[in-house]
């Protein structure tokens, strides 16, 4: 998957942490199986990739953040969430 992102702090607590709300777009590659989940969930589908949109909110504390990002759902598809952490460098 290949994403870009942008986002915006809405909130500081202290010097070094905030709270941040954002987007993404990006396109994932599935192969063989983007076929199966456009005939089975109506995903789009280019040659095996797949768009990608979401919203993110970040909480950073310096180099660190933590992410939560959801896509939107779709077709017997409650919801599709995402937890990471990163460490910058």
């Amino acid at each position: 998957m290949l994403s870009v992102g942008v986002s915006r702090g809405i909130w500081r607590i202290g010097p070094q942490t905030e709270f941040r709300l954002g987007g993404l777009v990006g396109l994932a590659y599935y192969g063989e199986l983007s076929m199966a989940l456009e005939d089975e969930y109506g995903l789009p589908n280019f040659g095996g990739v797949i768009p990608i949109i979401g919203l993110g909110t970040i909480l950073r504390h310096g180099r660190f953040e933590l992410r939560l990002t959801m896509v939107p759902p779709g077709t017997d598809v409650d919801a599709i969430v995402n937890l990471s952490m990163t460490l910058g460098l």
